[in-house]
């Protein structure tokens, strides 16, 4: 059902920078830090970033836990926030948006352990084949959720912020 599902396209979209500093300027919107996921197109927004001289951090979802017992249990940083979004939910300390797109991402996941025992996420590309596009929804959700509960891995790269 969800795939047919209409986009809202009223929403503006920008191509630069400085187009959407303007915009959350005019709205009142305080300057903010960009969670970038890095690997494949976005280590080339990270460059953009870079030098424009904006705030930017990396996510890379394969690095690995943070350590103590999440390295024991999940396979990569990947695996422990999607479990922690997985946990959120369940216990109704946690809900998402109603948006059809964002829940046939969220009900594609699957889970299964690594050679080692631990919990590892359906990879990125069988999730891209499953649904027939990117994750994108869900990939957003969930990395504000890794920036959110400080749950992105060290090291990040942090540049200056952006001037409001």
């Amino acid at each position: 059902e969800a795939r047919g599902a209409s986009v809202d396209e009223s929403s503006p979209v920008w191509s630069d920078a400085e187009e959407i500093n303007d915009w959350c300027r005019q709205k009142g919107i305080p300057s903010f830090e960009l969670v970038v996921d890095a690997p494949g197109v976005g280590s080339g927004v990270v460059d953009d970033c870079r030098r424009r001289g904006r705030n930017v951090t990396e996510y890379w979802g394969w690095s690995p836990c943070a350590g103590g017992e999440d390295d024991r249990r999940f396979s990569n940083q990947r695996a422990a926030v999607f479990w922690h979004l997985r946990k959120l939910l369940e216990s109704g300390r946690g809900e998402l948006p109603r948006d059809p797109l964002l829940r046939e991402e969220a009900l594609a996941i699957e889970y299964s352990l690594d050679q080692k025992g631990r919990i590892q996420i359906v990879a990125k590309e069988d999730l891209r084949k499953a649904l027939g596009r990117s994750p994108d929804r869900l990939d957003a959700t969930v990395i504000a959720l890794a920036a959110a509960s400080g749950g992105i891995r060290q090291p990040t790269v942090r540049f200056s912020t952006i001037s409001a």
